[in-house]
């Protein structure tokens, strides 16, 4: 079947235009590779499409038949690319993105009515994850992760840098006291990140925390970065959605600002 496309539309066309030649000007290609187009449709379909006279040519009743059902192919052909086109040229459609369940909880989904207010034209369905990210057998356009182990054959561009912050809440300290020296850290209740980032986090963005070891610096940063499939052509609703986040988050992150002159000083 597939096989009989381009034939098809060749014969429309010179139904169309009345004549071989005509048809032939407007593909670019040449009259006799019209004619033998049609003329192997007319034998797989084993049917004369096309009555044939010097001077002119007219439809069969068979040819009226596919010249018909041929418009409307090639109408379908047309809309589907225009479709295409407009789709690549605005922000509409589908946007499927993935983010890591704890940061997004609290940064990504709060601001996503903005977002939606601003693109209305846009479906936007978010999956809120918590294992490892597979990107294209998951469907996504987009992923939003901290991890530095990035899957081959994808983009990733990193939309700000994560500082660590060593801290204690007030409660804690005049509980069990402040530690001066990174050695005296083992005898703390130290909290390792395994999934609970979000309350603590909550408690940093309120500036409630006390720095500790202000005199040693935490060099490790780790990047929120968006993730994509390697593409030619990067889709504007996800190049839309990668600046609203850049813009949304800041620079630096606006969760940072309670410690601000704490980060400065690690430069």
């Amino acid at each position: 079947m597939l096989e009989l496309l381009e034939p098809i539309a060749i014969f429309t066309h010179v139904a169309r235009a009345g004549s071989f030649s005509s048809a032939a000007r407007k593909l670019g290609i040449s009259k006799s590779k019209v004619s033998t187009q049609v003329a192997d449709l007319e034998h797989k379909l084993g049917v004369q499409l096309i009555q044939r006279t010097t001077r002119s040519l007219s439809l069969t009743e068979a040819g009226q038949l596919l010249y018909t059902q041929g418009e409307e192919l090639l109408r379908d052909a047309e809309q589907a690319i225009a479709s295409v086109h407009n789709l690549n040229d605005a922000t509409r459609g589908v946007l499927k993105v993935g983010i890591s369940q704890s940061f997004g909880t609290m940064h990504i989904i709060p601001a996503l009515p903005e977002f939606m207010a601003t693109h209305p034209e846009l479906e936007l369905q978010v999956s809120l994850l918590d294992h490892k990210v597979d990107v294209v057998s998951e469907g996504l356009d987009l992923l939003l992760t901290m991890s530095e182990q990035l899957p081959l054959g994808m983009v990733a561009r990193p939309l700000m840098k994560c500082q660590f912050l060593l801290a204690a809440s007030p409660a804690y300290i005049k509980l069990h006291g402040q530690p001066d020296r990174p050695e005296q850290l083992v005898d703390h209740n130290c909290l390792v990140y395994q999934g609970e980032w979000h309350e603590h986090s909550v408690e940093v963005a309120k500036g409630t925390l006390v720095p500790l070891l202000q005199d040693w610096q935490l060099t490790h940063h780790l990047p929120l970065q968006a993730v994509y499939p390697r593409r030619k052509h990067l889709a504007p609703k996800v190049s839309a959605f990668i600046d609203f986040i850049k813009g949304h988050i800041g620079s630096p992150p606006y969760w940072d600002e309670p410690y601000a002159e704490l980060y400065a000083k690690r430069k």
